[in-house]
């Protein structure tokens, strides 16, 4: 039951909105019904935007850094591509004329001559050879196994040119080069370790490494 002094305020209200005075019926003398806050804590609506912010957005670092990673695995294969032909074609111009009998009598001058012009045209595009950062030493040490190759196939030109007996020297040469593309190797081995790319030694020496490139069906490479 509403008091003298409620009763008399009403009336007084009445009267004011009536001489065209709009007046909130907001007061201590009228309780006001307003919404029912909520007693959940306010963090459990961040937390939930967090998650939901999470499972929207989650795929894109992902792809970001695959994509980072592709990239950068792709540039060190077509070095590493490029490094095995190299190395393929020089060692099999200088070996097909430390194979012949009896040798060296047995060399042909005119194809050891243009067989140096090919290896040394080889070893100039391979100076050119873009490499990953990663790889500068690695690049450096098989530059040097060419150009021990381009020595070895000049020593033998001389030979042929000055009709010199085979004094053993020869061999000398060719354990140098087998010791600098040994010391290539160890640096392959040591930067896969470091740029964490898998690989394994086969017994005969082959090294299988693992890549992740734009190439579908190059994910496994020879070396």
């Amino acid at each position: 039951m509403a008091t003298p002094a409620q009763k008399h305020f009403k009336k007084e209200m009445n009267k004011l909105n009536r001489d065209g005075l709009n007046f909130e019926q907001e007061s201590i003398y009228y309780p006001v019904n307003r919404k029912k806050r909520s007693n959940r804590p306010w963090w459990t609506y961040s937390f939930a935007g967090i998650i939901l912010f999470a499972i929207m957005f989650s795929t894109i670092p992902t792809k970001i850094y695959n994509d980072l990673i592709v990239n950068k695995h792709d540039k060190i294969f077509n070095y590493l591509e490029a490094h095995r032909e190299y190395t393929e074609k020089s060692d099999a111009l200088l070996n097909q004329h430390l194979t012949v009998t009896p040798f060296p009598s047995a060399v042909d001058l005119a194809s050891l001559q243009q067989d140096k012009s090919s290896l040394n045209v080889l070893l100039l595009e391979a100076e050119k050879l873009k490499v990953p950062s990663a790889f500068k030493s690695h690049k450096q040490s098989f530059l040097e196994a060419m150009e021990k190759r381009l020595f070895i196939i000049t020593y033998l030109e001389v030979l042929k040119k000055t009709n010199s007996t085979y004094n053993g020297e020869l061999a000398q040469h060719i354990n140098e080069l087998n010791v600098k593309k040994q010391l290539e190797r160890s640096k392959l081995m040591g930067i896969f370790e470091t740029e964490d790319i898998d690989y394994t030694v086969q017994a005969d020496g082959t090294i299988i490494y693992h890549l992740k490139t734009y190439y579908p069906n190059n994910s496994k490479y020879n070396q």
